[in-house]
């Protein structure tokens, strides 16, 4: 989303469904045309996004683990 963000107006953002059926529909970020080394930066990434966009939304750190765990889950199965 930080790539999809960058070239938008201060304050304009795409709703996540938009930003998931833009990599649905980008031949270059299906998993058969990534490489191994770009699927672990992408992970790693996401990851971080998620650590600090989770610890100060959920009310506990199970949530927050659970949270990390679903978009972590979903993103590995594209």
């Amino acid at each position: 989303s930080l790539m999809v963000h960058s070239n938008r107006p201060v304050g304009s953002k795409l709703k996540i469904q938009e930003i998931r059926q833009m990599v649905t529909h980008d031949p270059a970020m299906q998993k058969e045309n990534l490489t191994e080394g770009e699927i672990k930066e992408y992970m790693a990434q996401l990851q971080e996004h998620q650590t600090l966009r989770t610890g100060s939304l959920r009310s506990n750190n199970i949530a927050a683990a659970r949270d990390v765990n679903a978009t972590t889950d979903r993103w590995t199965s594209c």
